[in-house]
């Protein structure tokens, strides 16, 4: 059964937390799973380069191994190393919205980002906001892989006691912290390219409108 760790926003800096980010950090490298409330939903994460980890989630989930799960990365320079190209207006769409609930679908380079490439060669990147999880990519120093708490085809679970009753079985730990003080029960905006223009494949916390209003802006020569 899964640990529950507190990490309350007060705590962070301080020893306690510190050895708890050096637990989560240690169950993800060797292949664990975790739980944590992000800036939308609860989720499930493991580390991107453990594929055996990833499959975990979908069983876990119930959920066909051939649906691609989002990367975390801790900011936009991290993510830009990962892709083969970095247009404008992902640039203009990061710069508003990441960290935050923003997913960018983008071409990977090969190497480690293997295991979480799409059926249709792409990857779906996030720079979350909550502060927890920045603090964690940081003393991880690579990106994670993180879903929704729930059963495929049903809704998020809201709760930390929620979250462990229905998968605790298969996480090592879950997080409760008073961090992700915007959590909407909502996922993220969804976003990829089509014919050079951003379009919005799944809407969430951010609107559609939202989006267009940040993507029209006057175009520029691509971000590399």
């Amino acid at each position: 059964m899964a640990d529950l760790l507190r990490m309350p926003a007060s705590e962070a800096g301080k020893p306690g937390y510190e050895v708890s980010l050096g637990q989560l950090r240690r169950a993800l490298l060797a292949g664990g799973l975790v739980a944590f409330p992000t800036d939308t939903v609860w989720g499930i994460a493991a580390l991107a380069a453990r594929p055996y980890a990833i499959l975990r989630i979908f069983e876990l989930k119930e959920r066909e191994a051939r649906k691609a799960l989002p990367v975390f990365e801790l900011d936009t320079p991290s993510v830009k190393r990962w892709v083969q190209e970095w247009p404008a207006v992902y640039e203009r769409l990061a710069a508003a919205y990441w960290p935050g609930p923003l997913t960018l679908v983008c071409r990977p380079r090969a190497g480690e980002l293997s295991a979480v490439v799409a059926e249709d060669g792409t990857v779906a990147f996030r720079v979350p906001r909550v502060p927890l999880l920045a603090d964690l990519l940081r003393v991880l120093g690579k990106p994670i892989v993180c879903t929704s708490a729930n059963r495929s085809g049903q809704p998020p679970l809201p709760s930390a006691a929620e979250v462990l009753e229905v998968f605790g079985k298969g996480l090592l730990y879950v997080v409760e912290t008073d961090q992700a003080t915007d959590a909407a029960d909502q996922p993220s905006t969804l976003v990829g390219l089509r014919q050079g223009r951003a379009v919005v494949l799944r809407e969430g916390t951010i609107s559609n409108q939202e989006i267009d209003r940040v993507a029209l802006l006057d175009l520029q020569e691509p971000v590399h």
